[in-house]
């Protein structure tokens, strides 16, 4: 796994690109995934957050460069931005950070030139970076549709923020968000557990070990094996929930139904914890015992929230009021009965078309979504029942 973080070159000479690739990847801190030549172009990898940094070629012409560097320093404060010329002289640099650009390197780019500029900007954006938003799923009882819930939240999510969401299966024995996703990760947590015992877990190891997905989701999935859980500590976990939250806005986590201190180690970040129940009394039972557990290990009353899923619509022994009044808040939302389509589609390997525009499945978990991202009040009430 390569300490290396994720570029983009805006160049418009394709005459220099190869030199200027090879020059930037010299010294193994940056891997430049991405090469454009356009404003639209390089707007698209932005909004999929695709790279962690973009470099600016000025030559030949620095000026029409500039404007493009300026307009992407407005809507983007957050992200570090360098610029590269074969001149060096006091108003072409200063031309340059009057246009929002963090740091200045001369070509032929040298790796201590690059590598310094590298630490002066994550100093700076070590410094000044907001913290994003963690949104645990978990659920009140086995065959909730907890891992559902939680790969569609994501996507959603994704969708609405424009923003890649990260997905995390915590449930480090039996999870099955990589299933789900019919994917073969490369790497998994046990592989981050692996760099933390040698000291080398920071955010580019984390980055290179999640799988990116086509969705604007990338995932971490569980240990391979069960053995290989072992090695996943709280400790681990801890740094990996610093550096993703640190790191992405959103991130997801499909955790198991327990309160061991790795879970802990999770909920204790949580903004929200979301626990999936059924319209049953075992299940509602448990989602109530599980609000208390989590209260009294010190998880705040106001980021539990219960969502109820395949709820049929009909008037049947269990109704949403109920539950309401079981667990003595409002639902915080309900998803509609699927079953047999979502799980196909599951099976498959195929869960964003699971949650295609027309489903009501996915209409329910994008007003999650929506409350989430458009920061709607927690305690909404819950729509009436069909």
């Amino acid at each position: 796994m390569r300490n290396v973080r994720r570029a983009c070159l805006y160049n418009t000479d394709s005459a220099s690109s190869k030199a200027l690739r090879e020059q930037i990847s010299a010294g193994s801190a940056l891997d430049v995934v991405h090469e454009v030549a356009t404003l639209e172009k390089l707007a698209e990898v932005l909004r999929l957050r695709d790279a962690k940094i973009v470099i600016f070629h000025l030559d030949p012409e620095p000026e029409p460069v500039l404007e493009v560097l300026e307009q992407v320093s407005v809507r983007y404060p957050d992200l570090p931005l360098l610029a590269t010329s074969h001149q060096s002289g006091p108003e072409l640099i200063l031309s340059a950070m009057r246009a929002g650009c963090d740091q200045f390197v001369r070509k032929p780019i040298e790796p201590e030139d690059l590598g310094a500029a590298l630490a002066r900007m994550a100093s700076k954006y070590r410094l000044t970076r907001k913290a994003g938003k963690c949104i645990c799923v978990t659920g009140a009882s086995g065959g909730c549709g907890t891992t559902s819930i939680a790969c569609g939240l994501a996507l959603e999510i994704a969708r609405l923020s424009t923003t890649r969401c990260v997905l995390a299966d915590l449930d480090l024995q039996f999870g099955t968000v990589a299933v789900t996703f019919d994917c073969e990760p490369t790497f998994s947590i046990y592989d981050l557990a692996q760099e933390h015992a040698d000291g080398e877990l920071d955010s580019a190891v984390l980055e290179a070990a999640l799988t990116p997905l086509p969705c604007n989701v990338s995932i971490l999935p569980r240990p391979a094996t069960i053995r290989q859980q072992r090695a996943v500590t709280p400790e681990v976990i801890r740094r990996i929930m610093d550096l993703l939250t640190g790191g992405y806005e959103y991130v997801v986590v499909d955790l198991p139904r327990q309160t061991d201190a790795c879970t802990m180690a999770v909920l204790d970040q949580a903004d929200l914890v979301l626990i999936v129940c059924q319209l049953s009394v075992l299940s509602i039972g448990n989602a109530k015992r599980y609000m208390d557990v989590l209260s009294d290990l010190g998880v705040p009353p106001e980021r539990t929230e219960v969502v109820v899923n395949r709820h049929d619509g009909s008037r049947g022994l269990i109704t949403v009021e109920d539950a309401q009044e079981t667990i003595e808040k409002p639902v915080f939302a309900w998803v509609p009965n699927d079953y047999a389509f979502v799980s196909e589609l599951l099976d498959l390997g195929r869960p964003a078309d699971a949650f295609s525009a027309d489903n009501p499945v996915r209409e329910a978990i994008g007003q999650i979504a929506r409350k989430i991202v458009l920061c709607s009040p927690a305690h909404a009430a819950v729509p009436a029942e069909p």
